[in-house]
């Protein structure tokens, strides 16, 4: 059986539909760019996607099936948002944690370290390249 469907529904889904992914939202430069990925043939009829899942099968058709696995059926991609913000929350809370402040409200750096034979603010000329 095979399916099609018309440019312009691709074009009114990919418009109307305010987060493609649940939980990412795309602008609208975004939304046509993906567009214009989907419907670009660069050859024999494929777009990129198609030329990419031809370039590695084994390997794309395994990712597209953990993703539909993690996805719960392509129904709930929480599993993407929320590990990612609770390690950076978690780092955050980490670094805050026992942390003195001045009365900016800003983290004191003029604290020294029991372990360490310089404090936080002798590192504020440090230029990381």
């Amino acid at each position: 059986m095979k399916v099609s469907y018309s440019l312009n529904s691709i074009k009114s889904y990919i418009s109307t539909t305010p987060e493609v992914i649940p939980g990412i939202v795309l602008s609208d430069s975004q939304k046509d760019e993906l567009y214009n990925q989907i419907t670009t043939d660069l050859g024999n009829k494929e777009n990129a996607f198609v030329q990419a899942q031809k370039a590695d099968p084994i390997g794309s058709r395994i990712k597209l099936e953990a993703l539909f696995y993690l996805t719960g059926g392509l129904k709930d991609f929480s599993v993407f948002g929320t590990r990612a913000e609770s390690k950076i929350t978690n780092n955050i809370e980490n670094l805050l944690r026992g942390a003195n402040f001045t009365e900016e409200g800003k983290v004191d750096t003029n604290v020294s370290d029991e372990n360490s034979n310089f404090k936080l603010s002798d590192l504020k000329d440090l230029e990381i390249e």
